[in-house]
């Protein structure tokens, strides 16, 4: 035990901690070991490994400014398209699309829960379950909030920008629809790096009043009269903090109890309630205004009362800290002693030893006789015994610092992840009419073409402090498939462990992780590891095995990258990336990417070049502008890239056969990059929006894209007269070329159109090809029908015409209901219809069919 806590301590995974935490930090310590050894086993078992993945992390980042980052990083390139609704809300849907030559069986019909431990966010969705809308992540917060999304370093980064509660009150001149005006969101705060001031207390004769929290309460302008109902007790000379007296009555609102104190340790944490003024409780102005301002602090100290307790349970002790320091700040109030107890817990916990002995040394003197006297005096009897040092430097005259690396502080420790299980099935009928001639030749037929349990797990374990960063993550998906002569499917999706030195600035992470970065094009097995220098500058390795499923040999590679710009609006990067297969070069590859963004603008662009085949990859640029307020929006997409991406395995597209038999058999390196070249396509894409945003509830918009894939000359061998290819390098036939395809569509969101706070989007497009054209309605709407319950439903509509004179007309609607059993579980079930009758002149057919299919199920968050 000694050894393997010495080496822990070492390379950083635990630090020195206090007397009493040390069993249970032992324990936390050996479970992340636990936990590593079986994710790695993971790893090296899993036997089928599909990047079906669309979410890679999703993690909070406290900003220097207080502003909270939402980082969502995607397995996937991706194109941010726009949100709704803005400003400030309870929720937000983020529109994107899925850009590169990613098949679409690989995202469609996705959904991952994910969201970290946050008093702030209450749950992320990534879904492409919603034809009617695209792909698109789906954000509920606690309470509403301001934010505002943009792209990240690369097209892979989501930034969702949240603001707290303190700018917000700065900057809002009106409260959300339907929302309680005194309702204070939720903060998640940087570390504080200084002491925070404790309120000084006016004399008797001066009650203080503030409307609105500030630095240090205000003394009110007079006295309250003496014949008022509201009783000022006064201050007394040894500086005890008290509050003014006013007859608060508790609203009909449940208790809220945090499970912090008590059994563990430490004082009870206070039951969280709000307060009214009951009616007639102040007979003057001044004295009912001065209840009032009364009443507000007290319910805005609630708020943040819980919201530091929250930030504790989930190991966020930093924003503790901001919270209960807001407490502070506000007019003495019932929850002023609990939040200066408090304050000094959370320092401690921190290891901000010196600041946590000068609060507990506060309440003392504050409060000499308070309900945790007891308490906070023994506490300071066992650092004082413990950390003798520290109360030794609290004595001495203050002089100045010399610089010294700072000492770690305690580890915190936090686990999350979802579990969910959902069970599909669907059957459809079929009815063909065959018409030669003037005879008419029905068949029917009816199948059952989906029947499986679908299970996705996403984990998370987290240990970490001012100094280091621990995480273990895994993301699993399996579908038992129940349909005869159809196998099951395990999709290991992530699997890996990462640490993070925030001070020296390196990280490291090993085990199934997502690439499209530094010229990985896949999810792979490996390592992946930077180190940063110069504050800008960042130098990165990386090495693995491509963990997609191949008939062939997993590719293997070795890649060096520089980003520069690391945190500045302008930066970029630039890669050398070296792949194998079978002994041979696969991939030998430069490239970058340059970025430019801030609050309104975004602009990035991709270049990938194969050394090996002189030719170019990919080129990529894209951008957004944010008009803010009720402006307009815009987005611009121009793609070019080889599809799929230029490598050696491209020569055996096509065929069933292995690149290892054209190797046996002769074929050079020279020989594989020529038949690779002719079997690889190019396709082209452009694209750009406009989201205009009429006020708070509507907004229109127009997208307009046109796209292109080139066609592929024939290639290999011949077949015979009886169609059989004797070839060695298979036989593979030509590639008419889509000619350019182009698409223009409306649509309209609006906010409480069926009922309110429910979200509605309208959309009409029109879609022209060289062969065939379309028209196309699509209806969405999403509603909260209670307090736990929710409805989406969508419907489609389709009418499509082709050269030959064939047409096809479908229409597809779906529910979906929800309900919240916890706020850790619920469950759902979707049904859905799709009717399609389509008819061919040259066949001379006819083909009616309806489509119906279910699934329910549970999704679980711990």
């Amino acid at each position: 035990m000694f050894i393997i806590k010495a080496y822990l301590l070492e390379v950083g995974l635990v630090t020195s901690s206090k007397i009493e935490h040390e069993n249970m930090s032992s324990t936390k310590c050996y479970r992340l070991i636990f936990s590593l050894i079986v994710l790695l086993q993971l790893v090296f078992l899993s036997s089928s490994a599909f990047a079906d993945e669309l979410v890679d992390d999703i993690v909070l980042h406290p900003e220097s400014n207080g502003d909270v980052v939402a980082v969502m990083k995607f397995a996937y390139p991706i194109q941010y398209l726009r949100h709704f609704p803005r400003g400030k809300s309870p929720y937000t849907s983020i529109y994107f699309n899925i850009l590169g030559s990613v098949p679409p069986d690989i995202w469609q019909d996705y959904e991952s829960h994910r969201t970290p431990p946050s008093n702030l966010v209450q749950e992320i969705t990534v879904t492409t379950r919603d034809r009617g809308t695209g792909p698109k992540v789906q954000i509920k917060f606690y309470r509403p909030a301001e934010f505002a999304v943009t792209m990240g370093s690369n097209n892979q980064v989501l930034l969702i920008r949240i603001r707290p509660e303190i700018t917000q009150q700065k900057n809002e001149s009106k409260t959300v629809t339907g929302q309680p005006a005194n309702m204070i969101a939720p903060v998640l705060a940087p570390p504080i790096t200084a002491l925070p001031t404790i309120p000084k207390t006016p004399a008797a004769s001066t009650p203080t009043v503030a409307v609105t929290p500030a630095p240090a309460p205000a003394p009110a302008p007079a006295p309250a009269p003496a014949s008022a109902s509201i009783a000022m007790t006064s201050v007394a000379p040894a500086g005890e903090v008290t509050k003014p007296h006013v007859m608060l009555a508790p609203t009909k609102a449940k208790r809220i109890r945090i499970p912090l104190g008590g059994k563990d340790g430490l004082p009870p944490f206070p039951e969280i309630e709000q307060f009214a003024q009951p009616a007639g409780a102040a007979p003057s102005d001044k004295a009912a205004a001065l209840a009032a301002q009364v009443v507000k602090a007290n319910n805005e100290a609630a708020v943040l009362m819980e919201n530091g307790g929250n930030a504790l349970l989930t190991g966020q002790s930093f924003a503790a800290i901001e919270s209960f320091n807001k407490v502070l700040t506000l007019p003495p109030n019932t929850y002023t002693e609990d939040a200066q107890l408090w304050i000094g817990i959370a320092k401690e916990r921190t290891g901000l030893l010196d600041k946590a002995i000068l609060e507990y040394q506060s309440y003392l003197r504050l409060y000499p006789k308070g309900k945790s006297e007891a308490w906070v005096k023994n506490r300071l009897a066992i650092l004082k015994k413990s950390v003798p040092a520290v109360f030794a430097n609290l004595e001495r005259p203050v002089v100045a610092p010399t610089p010294a690396r700072i000492q770690n502080t305690e580890m915190q420790y936090s686990e999350f992840g979802s579990l969910s299980m959902y069970f599909y099935t669907g059957a459809t009928q079929t009815n063909t009419t065959a018409t030669p001639g003037t005879v008419q030749t029905p068949t029917s037929f009816s199948t059952t073409d989906q029947k499986s349990l679908i299970t996705n797990v996403s984990a998370t374990a987290r240990a970490y402090n001012n100094e280091y960063d621990n995480r273990l993550v895994f993301q699993d998906f399996y579908s038992a498939n129940f349909l005869q002569n159809q196998q099951n499917s395990n999709r290991l999706g992530a699997a890996y462990y990462e640490v993070k030195d925030r001070i020296v600035d390196y990280s490291f992470k090993i085990g199934r992780q997502s690439g499209f970065g530094g010229g990985v094009m896949g999810r792979f097995d490996g390592i992946a590891a930077g180190y940063g220098f110069a504050q800008d500058w960042r130098a990165n390795i990386v090495t693995g095995q491509l963990s997609d499923a191949t008939i062939d040999a997993k590719p293997k590679f070795a890649g060096v990258s520089l980003d520069f710009g690391v945190r500045k609006p302008l930066g970029g990067s630039v890669y050398f990336i070296n792949q194998t297969v079978s002994g041979i070069t696969d991939r030998r590859a430069a490239g970058g990417n340059l970025r430019y963004f801030d609050q309104r603008f975004t602009l990035m662009s991709m270049l990938d070049y194969d050394i090996q085949f002189k030719a170019l990859n990919m080129v990529t640029v894209q951008g957004t502008m944010n008009g803010g307020g009720t402006g307009n929006d815009y987005n611009f997409l121009i793609d070019r890239r080889r599809s799929p991406i230029l490598d050696i395995r491209n020569a055996i597209n096509g065929t069933a056969i292995p690149l290892s038999v054209l190797i046996q058999n002769g074929w050079t390196t020279s020989d594989l990059v020529l038949l690779a070249n002719q079997r690889t396509t190019m396709a082209s894409m452009a694209s750009v929006g406009m989201t205009n945003h009429l006020d708070e509830k509507w907004s229109i918009g127009t997208d307009f894209s046109i796209a292109k894939t080139d066609g592929l000359a024939a290639s290999g061998g011949v077949p015979d007269a009886f169609g059989v290819c004797t070839a060695t390098e298979g036989c593979v036939p030509a590639t008419p070329s889509t000619g350019n395809t182009w698409t223009i569509s409306e649509r309209a969101t609006g906010l409480g159109v069926i009922q309110p706070h429910d979200v509605t989007n309208f959309s009409l497009s029109y879609t022209k090809g060289q062969l065939s054209q379309a028209e196309a309605f699509q209806f969405s709407n999403h509603s909260d029908l209670k307090e736990k319950w929710t409805l989406d439903s969508t419907c489609a509509l389709s009418f499509q015409s082709d050269s030959t004179g064939g047409k096809a007309n479908a229409i597809s609607p779906t529910a979906r209901l929800s309900y919240q059993v916890r706020n850790n579980l619920s469950t759902d079930g979707q049904l859905g219809l799709s009717w399609t009758k389509s008819s061919s002149s040259s066949l001379q057919t006819s083909t009616t069919s309806l489509r119906e299919f279910v699934s329910f199920g549970f999704r679980l968050n711990f």
